[in-house]
């Protein structure tokens, strides 16, 4: 956790390291659910979330370390460039919103000071257009 909290600090992605024994029984059984939940048309995200947050547990950790996410040389200016010209900038990600609220701001699009606008979670293209319809 220390680790993990000097990262975050640091702007770092923390990366885990982390092992658990499993017997043949408990291998097959894992493996046959993760099959089976690969082929689900309907909430498969959701039942994959929750099929690898039940094998995760009781692990033994063997490292961590932290990475630096580099922008490629150019992003900051060609960003700050196409803002100028008065052209919208929009952060689409599948990441976590930490993630890409702090890339932004190390790209400069967002200042640290900057009102933000955080569209997440939603579960259908017309929730999410009902969503925005109303916001003021």
């Amino acid at each position: 956790m220390l680790m993990k909290l000097i990262n975050f600090q640091l702007g770092l992605r923390t990366l885990a390291v982390a092992k658990k024994q499993l017997t043949r029984e408990e291998l097959d059984k894992f493996t046959k659910k993760l099959n089976k939940t690969r082929r689900l048309v309907k909430d498969r995200e959701e039942k994959m979330r929750e099929l690898y947050k039940s094998i995760e547990t009781n692990l033994y950790i063997l490292g961590a370390t932290g990475v630096e996410d580099q922008l490629q040389h150019g992003v900051q200016d060609t960003l700050i460039a196409l803002s100028r010209a008065g052209i919208r900038i929009w952060v689409l990600t599948g990441d976590k919103v930490e993630t890409a609220v702090n890339v932004a701001i190390a790209c400069g699009l967002l200042l640290p000071s900057s009102v933000q606008m955080k569209i997440t979670n939603f579960k259908s293209g017309h929730d999410l257009k009902e969503h925005l319809l109303n916001v003021e």
